[in-house]
């Protein structure tokens, strides 16, 4: 018995699932510790420099990361160079792109000196992009529990500056804490990077220029994502009120807790899409399928959590939230329907089809926003799900008939090779 359940455990990659949560309990103490330490109006401030960052972070090293991965997955003696072109791409993007949001941070607020504010969008924009480089340097060796500890001791150093600055140091003005939470970040991320070097070794001076255009549609794909994930609450509270906008989010923050598992499988087979993708896309493909099973299966069992423990969220977040449980009901599907669409995604990319992704998912957030300015006024949150459904079904039926016209055509040749063998 027990034998099978660890079976099943190993198969449904339950050990990453763990991690992620325990990653996300951390962060989620750290930012009730922040909250509670800056106040309000301190925490609002600090959320408006860290949206700006947010919005710009997938610019910085310009999806070497991802690439990172496609070279490694498919040559483990192109890790050196590959690490150190990941490195320098991210400083060399970070540094221009720090003191752009360093002054737009500078004109919004006004009271948070500038070294302070250049320092916050430096470590936070070099230090998130560096750890997410060395997360994926160990996906790419298919080390994926190292990768999950190093989000651990990312979330966990982070923390520890919390509670440090905050508790002993009484550091409870923003103005300081943007400079501490500069230094931390970035100070956590060499950390990590020093322990994948110690283990996975030392970097080699070369800068893949070829890999330039790849990493730059794959940035352009997330920025997709991004803009998605924030245009729904941002246009319902201009349309319905800020109270829909707050109970949508709050639904939302339940959806991202259940889409934990559907990512522990994702993180699990991410470098197997570039490993299989130098065969084309009858190689992805066939990695795709045994990953769908495992989405179906994990999709379906936190869609009926989901229903099933709508009402605790509402209770847990108290008046004015009454109509959560509803929210969170109707959109307890979308963890599955994001997992196939980012398995489908992965076998598109993993194949070097990386523009196509592009505009993909540009289709799919240009017809999201379209569709929530559209129905958010006349049906407020149920427009926002309709249009998250929506696009999430229009994006899967473009990817699924891309993939079905390309292993046709891939058939086709090759049986068409095949006859000519033959012949000869």
């Amino acid at each position: 018995m027990l034998t099978t359940i660890l079976r099943i455990g190993r198969y449904l990659h339950l050990d990453t699932t763990i991690f992620l949560f325990a990653a996300g309990g951390i962060q989620a103490l750290t930012f009730i510790l922040l909250a509670r330490g800056l106040g309000a109006g301190g925490f609002g401030r600090l959320a408006i420099l860290q949206a700006l960052v947010q919005l710009s972070l997938d610019f910085v090293s310009l999806g070497a990361g991802e690439a990172l991965v496609r070279r490694v997955s498919r040559d483990r003696h192109q890790y050196p160079s590959a690490l150190f072109h990941a490195i320098a791409m991210t400083i060399l993007t970070a540094i221009p792109i720090s003191i752009v949001l360093a002054l737009l941070a500078r004109n919004i607020d006004t009271s948070i000196p500038f070294f302070n504010i250049l320092l916050f969008t430096f470590g936070e924009a070099t230090g998130n992009r560096l750890g997410a480089i060395v997360e994926l340097a160990f996906i790419s060796h298919s080390l994926v529990r190292s990768a999950n500890l190093i989000r651990i001791v990312q979330a966990m150093l982070k923390l520890l500056s919390v509670v440090v600055a905050v508790s002993w140091l009484s550091v409870l003005q923003v103005e300081n804490w943007a400079l501490v939470q500069g230094i931390t970040t970035l100070l956590a991320s060499v950390i990590c990077l020093l322990i994948a070097i110690r283990q996975l070794g030392v970097p080699r001076v070369r800068l893949h220029l070829e890999d330039l255009g790849f990493g730059f549609f794959m940035a352009t794909s997330h920025l997709s994502v991004v803009i998605q994930g924030a245009a729904d609450r941002l246009l319902l509270g201009l349309f319905a009120g800020a109270e829909v906008a707050g109970v949508y989010s709050a639904a939302m923050r339940g959806v991202q807790f259940g889409l934990i598992p559907v990512q522990g499988v994702l993180r699990n087979s991410f470098p197997a899409f570039f490993s299989a993708g130098a065969q084309g896309v009858a190689g992805t493909y066939s990695v795709a399928r045994g990953n769908l099973k495992k989405v179906f299966f994990i999709g379906s069992l936190v869609a009926i959590i989901l229903i099933c423990a709508a009402d605790l969220l509402a209770m847990a977040l108290g008046h004015g939230f009454a109509d959560t449980s509803k929210v969170l009901r109707w959109l307890a599907f979308v963890p599955l329907f994001q997992g196939v669409q980012y398995t489908l995604d992965n076998s598109v990319s993993g194949a070097d089809r990386p523009l196509l992704v592009t505009l993909v998912n540009a289709f799919g957030t240009a017809l999201f926003v379209f569709l929530v300015a559209g129905l958010a006024r006349p049906l407020g949150i149920a427009g926002a799900v309709i249009a998250v459904y929506t696009s999430q079904l229009c994006v899967i039926s473009i990817y699924a008939a891309l993939l079905w016209n390309w292993l046709r055509r891939e058939k086709m040749v090759k049986r068409h090779r095949d006859l000519t063998l033959q012949a000869d």
